[in-house]
């Protein structure tokens, strides 16, 4: 087991009502699944997803089964319709997690951009950003 996952791990133990002002609920990260989907390796090598609804807003990393059906569940393919991009995650409030395709480089895509047609469509006040570069 990796270091991160075991520390991720460790940190979730520690979550009670008395830091959280509320009983917390179920927060784990999974194990990996033998089969990862295409361009979230790196992502899926390391755990089989996560669901942390009470760190933050809440994180959540799909599993690989999950990723895989993104376009199915009407999830964006692209930003802009130029930039390639595989959906792997949430925040809790709407916004999406995804793999940049060209780069590797994990994206932020904000709750209130537009999806439509298999593209995020970003606006001046919902920016997708880079949150983790590819290395």
């Amino acid at each position: 087991m990796s270091d991160w996952l075991r520390d991720t791990r460790a940190l979730l133990a520690h979550l009670s009502e008395s830091l959280l002002g509320y009983p917390p609920g179920l927060n784990e990260v999974l194990e990996p699944e033998h089969q990862e989907a295409d361009d979230l390796t790196a992502i899926y090598s390391r755990c089989g997803g996560a669901s942390l609804p009470d760190v933050w807003n809440g994180y959540f990393i799909d599993t690989p089964a999950r990723a895989r059906t993104a376009s199915a569940r009407a999830e964006p393919l692209s930003i802009d319709g130029e930039r390639a991009i595989s959906v792997f995650g949430s925040d809790g409030g709407g916004g999406r997690f995804a793999i940049a395709r060209d780069t590797g480089a994990v994206l932020y895509l904000p709750s209130g951009g537009a999806v439509s047609k298999s593209t995020y469509w970003q606006d001046e006040r919902n920016e997708v950003r880079e949150v983790a570069s590819s290395g």
